[in-house]
């Protein structure tokens, strides 16, 4: 009954609120609503979201936050994690949660990162069994921010993604050269536009969850090999 709209690891609360954007515009590509008839069209979406925020308003948290939310997203039924965030290195906590999930059959997507290097030292997309997942423009050619290498499993649209916008942010305008609501999209300001391999694992998980639905019985070695080997 106290986490019903999702749960806040950064303020140990109930009230999971997007007060950068990141997370609406994630949420929003992997499940947002088509019968309403506006907007953008998610995924999937018919998707259950769960939403953990283990991240604070300027898209910074620590490691011990995400593993948290992890273990409480498998504890709870999660059948498909997305992790569009990261850092260098892995700590002992990110990987003994993403070996919970791994060992409750839950798949977990992550972003390769925006660094413009070889993935090797970055979690928590390099620990096992996770599905990594870089960047492509409209070319199909990787865009240059995008983290790349042999551990990359999966390319994604990564460039001018348009997804939800949560009420009052402008999630670009804290990095250099942009201008304020220069993002922001549609003539009510609900939607955004922005790049980076945090949209693209969001794709990859909107169509893991759309083979999860259609087959509940899939596991995350099926549906990895399934996505991968139709990429």
């Amino acid at each position: 009954v106290d986490d019903i709209v999702g749960w806040n690891f950064i303020d140990d609360n109930n009230l999971p609120w997007d007060t950068d954007g990141h997370g609406t515009m994630v949420a929003g590509i992997i499940g947002a609503q088509t019968a309403n008839g506006v907007g953008i069209a998610g995924i999937n979406p018919y998707a259950r979201i769960m939403a953990l925020r283990a991240l604070d308003g300027h898209g910074k948290g620590r490691a011990s936050h995400t593993a948290e939310a992890i273990v409480y997203a498998v504890n709870n039924g999660a059948q498909v994690i997305n992790l569009s965030l990261g850092g260098r290195g892995m700590t002992q906590a990110e990987t003994l949660a993403i070996e919970f999930a791994n060992s409750r059959a839950v798949l977990v997507v992550a972003a390769a990162g925006n660094e413009a290097i070889e993935l090797t030292d970055w979690g928590p997309v390099t620990a096992p069994g996770v599905l990594a997942v870089g960047a492509t423009d409209a070319d199909n050619v990787r865009i240059p921010a995008s983290n790349w290498g042999k551990r990359i499993d999966l390319m994604a649209p990564g460039i001018d993604v348009v997804s939800l916008r949560s009420p009052g942010t402008d999630l670009m305008a804290k990095f250099e050269n942009q201008t304020p609501l220069e993002h922001v999209v549609g003539a009510d300001h609900a939607y955004y536009r922005a790049s980076g391999t945090s949209f693209a694992a969001p794709i990859v998980t909107g169509v893991a969850s759309l083979i999860k639905q259609q087959n509940p019985a899939r596991t995350p070695a099926e549906i990895r090999r399934m996505l991968t080997n139709s990429a």
